[in-house]
């Protein structure tokens, strides 16, 4: 972790292969619960009615072992198919990728919420997946370091904390929290904001911090399916979640 806090909130994958390569963190709590920021999109006019449809299709995604790619296969698991029946096109970056279902060199995609409305939402793009809809696998989860769990164990059971208190308000108050956020999200209009954060609330994606282990089982599937990874991997050993508040323990 680059910071000197010796905390982050990150994507999973890297961490995997970091703790396996002998670095010196773990996984102290979840950030979010699944991929529910995302939307899986085609165009209006696409004969794909039905997530099975995208057999022998070409999904787009920014660039090869990435988040982007991780979501394409689960995604293309969940419609009952194997990896290898829909072909995976790496387009360099978000906006290309759109620009390609545009003009049908590919025909399906995952896409940031956030993108999907800010580049026309529904009105341009038929949504075949809704975020409630979508794999469970967090697309973030909190880390420490070595030196901050055996220096500052109370820090990191108060940042913990702190953020716990942040998603209650948030799931409790999705419209008070869009306001709040609004910048975070600009240029996003303020109404299409508060969409954005009561479809994230609808889905269950935020997470008080509880380490659940299905998604993060399913992490590893996707990097494997990926070739991110290979081997065995101890999930169990990567975890410590002592510094969670004790009804997270469970």
């Amino acid at each position: 972790i680059a910071s000197a806090l010796g905390y982050g909130d990150v994507s999973p994958a890297p961490v995997i292969s970091a703790i396996r390569e002998g670095q010196d963190i773990k996984i102290v709590n979840f950030g979010t619960r699944s991929l529910a920021s995302n939307v899986v999109v085609v165009m209006p006019n696409s004969p794909i009615k039905t997530l099975a449809d995208i057999k022998g299709k070409k999904f787009g995604i920014s660039n090869a072992k990435s988040l982007g790619e991780m979501t394409a296969v689960l995604t293309v698991e969940k419609a009952g198919l194997k990896p290898d029946e829909v072909e995976r096109v790496a387009l360099g970056s978000l906006s290309g990728v759109l620009t390609a279902l545009e003009n049908d060199v590919i025909q399906v995609s995952s896409i940031p919420g956030i993108l999907f409305r800010m580049r026309g939402g529904e009105s341009k793009y038929r949504v075949l997946v809704r975020p409630k809809d979508l794999p469970r696998m967090p697309p973030a989860i909190g880390i420490a370091t070595g030196d901050l769990i055996k220096k500052n164990p109370d820090r990191l059971r108060a940042i913990i904390a702190g953020r716990r208190e942040a998603v209650k308000f948030i799931n409790a108050n999705p419209v008070e929290a869009a306001k709040i956020l609004a910048s975070v999200y600009a240029p996003l209009p303020p109404g299409a904001v508060e969409d954005l954060i009561k479809e994230l609330v609808d889905a269950d994606f935020y997470s008080e911090g509880a380490i659940e282990m299905e998604p993060l089982q399913n992490v590893v599937r996707a990097m494997r399916y990926t070739g991110m990874i290979e081997g065995d991997v101890d999930l169990a050993g990567m975890i410590d979640a002592s510094f969670l508040p004790g009804d997270l323990r469970k």
